[in-house]
């Protein structure tokens, strides 16, 4: 076991708390990937001369991570949907227009 499978598995209870607290209603498989993505993030960047725990530190990358993945989802969102009627909106002016 490499060390990131290690601090992966040693804070997969974290990254299962931070899903289910502030991010109900979102695919957790996704999130659980993102929340990966913040330990290896946040242990990259950690230091052990810091006052603080790993867990601690790893908060706000996991938060962060799965907070930024959510807001691209609603941009995706919200473009699809614009053009889901742009083009219901053509269908139905070329539909006029020839038939």
């Amino acid at each position: 076991m490499n060390k990131y499978e290690e601090i992966i598995k040693v804070n997969s209870g974290l990254i299962y708390m931070i899903m289910n607290k502030y991010f109900k209603g979102y695919d957790k498989d996704d999130l659980y990937q993102v929340g990966v993505i913040g330990v290896i993030k946040a242990y990259n960047n950690y230091k052990n001369d810091h006052n603080t725990k790993f867990s601690t530190y790893a908060f706000k990358y996991i938060y962060g991570e799965m907070y930024n993945y959510i807001n691209n989802i609603k941009s995706i969102k919200v473009i699809a949907s614009i053009l889901l009627e742009y083009f219901l909106l053509l269908h139905h002016f070329l539909r006029l227009q020839f038939f």
